[in-house]
């Protein structure tokens, strides 16, 4: 079905049409707009001023939150949500999501006590009891439970000299790559007719007296100016959605919020064979303390997640050393027995999240607990668009679907909800997942690797590692082959080396590649792209640059 869902960044052509809808934001909340506008029947264009899930919906736990969280502000709405968008994931991407099970340590405290958390675990299981409905064995989300003193020392390190009384088990999802599933978004949107195009910035509107009729941009990479046209445009642009359109809005109200940065560390080595735990940090400036995460994560840990205020524009974004030595500081304190040193942090993710400033003088920014709709036909009498802040890659699609239908009920034109169908998205038509990793026929001993980021298209990679040769891995210590390499450019849309290392293929997400690898996947996508001697070395310049802390973390 999605063969010829083949990604190609054809500006003159989307600069020649009218569309019915423009997406403008190619996160996880722009990419899956413009694929639930696409289903609706609309004409779709997606645009990203850099790489699709370049910015803050790539720098995440991988968790996709099955809803109990919520339980203790007693939003049984979300609670629903969580619990629908984990088994909808489960269902369409099974190669990219699983069940994840977390434990966190109860206490003498009541709201940590085990009665209460007992009681918590007992609603979250019975407010999602259609969880394994369809589900095959790999997808199977068991109920709730809690753990002796012994069983969490057993999962926590030191668990035992911290004066838990045991802990409370739950499970949510865990994403084996976030942003392969955002790119599939993409693909699925382009196999339903929508044009998309990243490194192309929105710069401003169009406007027809008091109507929006589509945006003007430029092409980051050819540096070109065009004008896109379309009857509604969803401003999904993230921590840009209030600044590119602010030249030329006169009148129009900005998403609301300031920004703030959010932190996760991948540390080298797993803390916890396979199952995620929280702990608490010590208690900050205003007296409150901050729950932690640890995900097991390929053969490290994903640790988070540390805040602060941002000031300036959202390009200003930068990690320094004082953040790094205050998260490390937080974790070696919330985790003693780790013995946590600066040398196990492999990659340094950092993103910018909506936020309501400060909570207290001098603490943690206090971040926006919804998505934020900003109609600006109701709120400024200019119609033809939507503005939307997100702040959860686990509610990113719901937050889409309601863009979507916003979009539909404005143009008079498109399905309405109940008339959709769910359907796979690329690569997930599959019903059985462990025996579709366990089958070796295609692919051979890295079909299982191939199967968990691709799916079924995996058979793509495989094929043409065949057919021109490119079977081999990059490098030695690394599973990637060249195959995917040039997959992702002439299938994906990759445009820069740090396109296929950090967002189409598993090269470098979990840390520094291999340089060999890294050299080898340049020299290809040289290759394919014509690139300079020059570009090459610039190209692997900035993709070394990403892991470390500082400097920009667009990617």
């Amino acid at each position: 079905m999605y063969l010829d869902a083949i990604m190609q960044r054809n500006l003159t052509a989307m600069a020649g049409r009218r569309y019915d809808v423009l997406v403008v934001g190619g996160g996880a909340c722009g990419a899956f707009a413009a694929l639930e506008a696409a289903r609706r029947g609309l004409s779709v264009a997606l645009i990203e001023g850099r790489d699709f899930c370049g910015a803050t919906s790539a720098n995440s736990l991988k968790v996709i939150h099955g809803g109990l969280r919520y339980l203790q502000q007693a939003d049984v709405g979300r609670v629903l949500a969580s619990a629908r968008t984990r088994r909808r994931l489960m269902r369409v991407a099974p190669h990219l999501v699983q069940p994840l099970p977390c434990v966190l340590p109860t206490e003498n405290r009541f709201m940590r006590s085990r009665l209460v958390m007992s009681a918590g675990l007992l609603a979250n299981d019975l407010l999602a009891f259609n969880r394994n409905r369809g589900a095959d064995g790999a997808h199977r989300v068991p109920p709730g439970r809690l753990l002796s003193r012994a069983e969490l020392a057993a999962i926590v390190p030191g668990a035992d000299r911290l004066g838990f009384t045991g802990g409370a088990l739950w499970y949510d999802g865990l994403a084996h790559n976030t942003e392969r599933l955002v790119i599939s978004a993409v693909r699925a949107a382009v196999e339903r007719g929508a044009d998309a195009a990243n490194y192309l910035a929105a710069t401003g509107l169009l406007r027809a007296g008091q109507r929006i009729a589509g945006v003007t941009a430029r092409d980051r990479l050819g540096g070109a100016e065009l004008e896109i046209r379309a009857d509604f445009v969803i401003n999904a642009a993230g921590p840009w959605a209030a600044e590119w359109p602010a030249g030329q809005s006169a009148g129009l109200t900005p998403p609301p919020g300031k920004l703030a940065m959010g932190m996760n560390f991948v540390l080298r080595r797993p803390l916890s064979e396979r199952i995620a735990f929280a702990l608490q940090t010590a208690p900050t400036a205003g007296g409150g303390r901050r729950m932690l995460f640890f995900v097991p994560w390929r053969a490290g840990t994903l640790a988070g997640t540390y805040y602060r205020d941002h000031t300036g524009p959202a390009d200003a974004l930068r990690v320094t050393e004082e953040d790094m030595e205050l998260f490390l500081n937080d974790l070696q304190k919330a985790c003693p027995a780790a013995g946590l040193r600066r040398e196990d942090i492999a990659f340094v993710q950092a993103g910018l999240l909506p936020a309501h400033g400060s909570g207290t003088p001098g603490g943690e920014p206090d971040l926006l607990a919804h998505a934020v709709f900003v109609d600006h036909a109701r709120r400024d009498g200019v119609a033809g668009m939507l503005s939307l802040v997100n702040v959860k890659y686990t509610t990113a699609w719901n937050v889409a679907a309601q863009a979507a239908a916003i979009a539909v009920r404005r143009l008079g034109r498109g399905k309405r909800d109940g008339k959709l169908r769910d359907a796979a998205l690329p690569g997930g038509d599959i019903a059985d997942l462990d025996r579709f990793l366990a089958d070796e026929t295609d692919g051979g001993p890295a079909a299982r690797r191939l199967g968990l980021q691709y799916g079924t298209l995996r058979h793509e990679i495989v094929e043409l590692g065949r057919r021109e040769n490119l079977a081999a891995p990059l490098a030695a210590g690394s599973g990637v082959i060249g195959a995917e390499i040039v997959q992702a450019v002439r299938h994906e849309m990759a445009q820069t080396l740090c396109d296929a290392v950090y967002r189409r293929t598993d090269l470098g997400t979990a840390g520094a590649p291999p340089p060999e690898a890294l050299a080898a996947g340049a020299r290809l996508m040289g290759r394919e792209l014509g690139w300079s001697l020059a570009r090459v070395a610039q190209e692997l310049a900035r993709a070394r640059a990403v892991v470390f802390p500082g400097g920009e973390f667009g990617k």
